[in-house]
């Protein structure tokens, strides 16, 4: 009955699109004398003092704001009347005059419910008239109304408008009432945003994701989704355990929650245990609680051990609770209407049937005494809704007032718009033309760039060419034929891969690679087996493709050979080490040659090669915009021979 009552004022209250019963004040259009997003300085004051609690007495502060209502009417400054009205409001929250209180949340709302700009101000707003319409009227269908509204602000807000704390508890209190209102669906979607900032906030409020578990539990556990409930609570459960000191052993809430959540999986030994530590904590602190609280927790227990079957105990704490409600004139009717359902069933499982008749005939006259009540409470939200429409119909005619003055002001400003507009595309076409210079500028500076690499490159291949050339003229000399044929076997396959290669500016680094090897290799050959060579490169690498310019590890790998073990009849050592590092390769070529020691070595013989890749490793970092460098360090000074020379190739 009660789901069906809240479902039909919804949808009453979407029909009529309702803003809230209030008076009715008629004002001039906005004005405001200051910055539009700044109230006068006067009212920031009292602002700051409001937030810091920097006042003497609610009664002073609330005078100070009055007299600033009067130095600032809505004709004068429509953000600082505003602003004070929303201050006056919030100084009505704790001592409520629902008439004044509802007076000051309608005069702030006129603005900032028409300046998309303050959400802050709108979501402070509606939390005031949701709770205004919750604990003042106590009409559900409001409150969840305007709960809603303030959901709706935080998320349209800007993300850095809130911060995480604050939308967390927020959303936590939209939740809260949907669920009050049995609107469960906005509710389990409000619960997941709330838990979603609670876990930005965790570091600084831990406390936020304790209680957002908590009220995930209760969602779920009304929907009666207990494996959803169940999954809440453990992962409440392990927060407590992760942080300890923010629950109290006798802490209220997380024992009423965990009561309702056994119940609710029938868990009753469970349940009727946390039942008992709620009477236990409260008769610890008897001044704290009201007596006619402990009757709820009272026939709470006794239907428990009813349900357990343990009939005589149960009717001893129902008997509790029938001792403090029945004689207080000023009881609840929810609290009745279940103390007399909950004796009915204790009396029928218990056998005892002529008590259950008569508190059968208890239990209805209560039950109708409460729907009397609900019908009533519909009417007056109904009748509420009524009072809202009619003034919603002013507020139509005053908005067709000002659109016609709008659109006055519209045709006059149409001619302004139209310079504006034109002023706009032309300086888009001369923003455009720059541009299109711009890119052209920019491609013709790749081709010189391609140009330069290809130059540099053409300086490099005969350089190779020619001494391995020379190399095959010394076999053939020697009358060598047979190794003179595999020589220029290999040399042949060698040119081809270079002469593939030299087409391409990049090369893929798998291809690069294997040229790499197969130069090696011919070289091995060449000199009789008097080094020995071992390339390591990062697992995965033949996959990726990664695209590298041509012949940057040769020239060093041939000075090495050439002139590094000149002089060495055996026991030459050449490694080659290539890592991905990030978007560049660094590559690693060592060898235990002579090093830098030879006076040809240092006038200037490994000069050539070392120059040509620096500006080719020069342009491809300009091109890539990725670091790109040459180091060549002479392994002598450590102690060793050799040299060390490091790579960083930015790759494609």
């Amino acid at each position: 009955m009660k789901r069906q009552q809240c479902i039909s004022g919804w949808i009453i209250l979407f029909m009529l699109t309702a803003t809230g019963c209030r008076p009715h004040v008629e004002r001039p259009p906005v004005v405001s004398t200051h910055d539009s997003f700044s109230p006068a300085p006067e009212v920031k004051v009292l602002q700051e003092h409001i937030a810091k609690r920097q006042w003497r007495d609610r009664d002073s502060l609330a005078l100070a704001v009055e007299q600033q209502l009067a130095a600032y009417p809505y004709s004068k400054d429509s953000l600082s009347h505003a602003t004070l009205s929303l201050l006056r409001a919030r100084l009505y929250d704790k001592v409520y005059n629902g008439d004044s209180l509802l007076y000051y949340l309608t005069d702030a709302e006129y603005f900032f419910g028409r300046h998309p700009a303050y959400f802050r101000e709108r979501v402070l707003l509606y939390s005031r008239l949701s709770t205004y319409y919750f604990e003042e009227l106590g009409q559900q269908i409001p409150t969840n109304f305007y709960m809603n509204k303030v959901g709706i602000e935080l998320r349209l807000a800007p993300e850095d408008y809130f911060s995480n704390s604050e939308r967390a508890k927020r959303y936590r209190d939209v939740a809260t009432f949907n669920r009050s209102g049995q609107l469960y669906e906005p509710a389990v979607f409000y619960i997941q945003l709330s838990l979603k900032y609670s876990r930005l906030a965790e570091e600084a409020d831990p406390s936020l994701l304790l209680w957002g578990y908590g009220e995930a539990v209760n969602i779920y556990r009304e929907m009666d989704k207990m494996d959803s409930a169940q999954y809440y609570m453990q992962l409440l459960d392990a927060h407590v355990s992760r942080y300890p000191d923010l629950v109290d052993t006798a802490d209220l809430d997380l024992m009423y929650l965990k009561a309702s959540y056994y119940y609710g999986r029938q868990s009753l030994d469970m349940a009727l245990l946390y039942c008992r530590k709620i009477i236990t904590v409260k008769a610890q602190h008897p001044e704290a609680f009201a007596v006619k609280e402990l009757a709820a927790d009272y026939f709470n227990i006794g239907d428990v051990l009813t349900r357990l079957g343990r009939h005589q105990e149960g009717g001893r704490y129902l008997q509790r609770a029938a001792d403090i409600l029945l004689p207080d004139s000023t009881a609840w009717m929810n609290d009745l209407v279940m103390l007399r359902e909950n004796r009915l069933r204790n009396y029928i499982r218990a056998g005892n049937h002529g008590m259950a008749l008569a508190e059968l005939e208890a239990y209805l006259q209560k039950s109708k005494e409460f729907h009397n009540q609900e019908r009533l409470r519909v009417m007056e939200e109904l009748e509420t809704q009524y009072r809202v429409k009619e003034h919603e119909k002013h507020i139509d005619q005053l908005n067709l007032e000002k659109k016609q003055v709008s659109d006055e002001l519209e045709r006059r400003n149409l001619l302004l718009l139209i310079s504006v507009l034109v002023i706009l595309l032309v300086a888009a076409l001369v923003i455009i033309l720059i541009v299109m210079l711009r890119q052209r500028r920019i491609v013709a500076a790749k081709e010189k760039i391609t140009l330069e690499q290809q130059l540099l490159r053409s300086q490099m291949e005969p350089h190779f060419i020619f001494n391995t050339l020379a190399v095959l003229q010394h076999m053939i000399r020697r009358q060598e034929t047979d190794q003179s044929i595999r020589y220029l076997q290999s040399f042949a396959g060698l040119l081809q891969r270079s002469l593939e290669n030299s087409r391409e500016s990049l090369v893929s680094l798998a291809d690069e690679v294997s040229a790499l090897t197969y130069y090696l290799e011919l070289q091995q050959l060449r000199f009789e087996r008097k080094f020995t060579y071992r390339i390591v490169i990062y697992k995965g690498y033949e996959e990726e493709e990664l695209m590298i310019p041509p012949m940057l590890l040769q020239p060093f790998i041939e000075n090495a050979i050439e002139h590094g073990f000149r002089g060495i009849a055996e026991g030459g050592i050449i490694e080659v080490h290539i890592e991905k590092q990030g978007p560049v390769l660094e590559c690693i070529i060592e060898d235990n040659g002579r090093g830098l020691q030879d006076p040809q070595l240092r006038e200037g013989k490994r000069s050539l090669s070392g120059t040509i890749t620096r500006e080719r490793l020069a342009i491809l970092g300009r091109k890539t915009r990725h670091p790109a460098s040459l180091t060549v360090t002479d392994k002598h000074t450590q102690g060793r021979t050799g040299l060390h020379v490091r790579i960083i190739i930015p790759y494609q």
